[in-house]
């Protein structure tokens, strides 16, 4: 749409941080009014939509895994409603992140309120439309996985997660190819710096990760279990590798093993249990009653996120029963 005949009106900006969204905004046309989605439009408004999901990725990524799928709609919504705010209202840290870019977008490439709403309005059903995901954290996963920030090895996690559950829910392949689309960044598309997750890394990782890709199912195992059980990251790509092959007794063992030598450890029961939480929902229960026990004993996490954490656990482990009595239905 040319707004060249309105943009006049928006007043000028002489200091960004005692701005508002709601003043830079420009007013809608009555024809605007009638559109109620940017379902099919997603090319157009990609600046602004692409912006601000990358924005939520980055901050998740870098900054708080333990941010959730709730608190990111909490936040949307929050802003949704404050356009007359200027930043000192917003005290969350990705919240005010995200006020800033939406000043930045809007001063660059001006849309009206409306247009802005539904902006909102998208990323919000991009959210609920991952509702069936059994995980609190699965439009958050799928935008770092969308945006290219993940790790070789956490991408491998998120297409097998996805294709085990669509496998199992019988989901048709064109919703799978939906949920495993990446971006393609154009001249229009979003601002950002080329992010190589491997350039966080120091030598001494990269070896580490090079030297276990290199090695026999036998010395994995034995590096494991033996040599390197904080190696986490690297266990949970192997679980994922024999889940693919269908290795399930494999599987099993590992997990037992490797949670043998961590002790009674609940970021480790609760991985476990999210690795094989698709493919062996019995399984995941196991751990994350484990987890749940081991919670109690955490001292590295506060009361509050204690109790949204065992609320997740807790919601996980019916959802464990659900996959498990879907998976028997004859």
């Amino acid at each position: 749409m040319d707004y060249n005949d309105i943009i006049d009106d928006r007043p000028e900006i002489l200091f960004p941080n005692e701005v508002t969204i709601a003043e830079i905004l420009l007013p809608t046309p009555e024809i605007l009014m009638t559109t109620d989605t940017l379902e099919g439009k997603e090319e157009e408004y990609s600046y602004y939509i692409g912006t601000l999901e990358h924005t939520i990725a980055t901050y998740y990524y870098f900054q708080d895994k333990k941010l959730t799928d709730k608190k990111v709609i909490k936040i949307l919504k929050h802003l949704r409603s404050n356009l007359d705010k200027t930043h000192d209202f917003y005290e969350d840290a990705l919240e005010l992140e995200l006020f800033k870019k939406i000043v930045d977008v809007i001063c660059d490439e001006p849309i009206t309120t409306h247009e802005f709403l539904l902006v909102i309005d998208y990323i919000l059903m991009s959210i609920d439309n991952r509702l069936w995901i059994p995980d609190n954290r699965a439009y958050l996963k799928w935008i770092c996985y969308f945006f290219g920030l993940n790790s070789p090895e956490d991408d491998l996690k998120q297409e097998n997660t996805i294709k085990n559950l669509a496998r199992k829910c019988n989901i048709p392949d064109d919703m799978i190819s939906s949920l495993l689309v990446r971006n393609e960044p154009d001249d229009k598309d979003i601002e950002e710096d080329d992010i190589d997750p491997f350039d966080f890394l120091d030598a001494e990782d990269k070896k580490r990760i090079e030297d276990f890709i290199s090695m026999s199912d036998e010395e994995r195992v034995n590096y494991l279990v033996h040599d390197s059980p904080l190696n986490f990251d690297l266990f949970g790509v192997y679980i994922l590798e024999l889940e693919g092959k269908g290795d399930i007794k494999a599987l099993k063992s590992m997990a037992k093993r490797f949670s043998k030598n961590f002790g009674d450890d609940f970021f480790l029961y609760s991985n476990v249990a999210d690795i094989v939480f698709y493919c062996q929902p019995n399984i995941a229960k196991i751990y994350l009653d484990k987890a749940l026990n081991a919670l109690e004993k955490t001292v590295d996490l506060s009361e509050d996120e204690k109790i949204e954490i065992r609320e997740d656990l807790k919601n996980n482990i019916r959802a464990c029963d659900k996959i498990h009595e879907a998976l028997n239905v004859t």
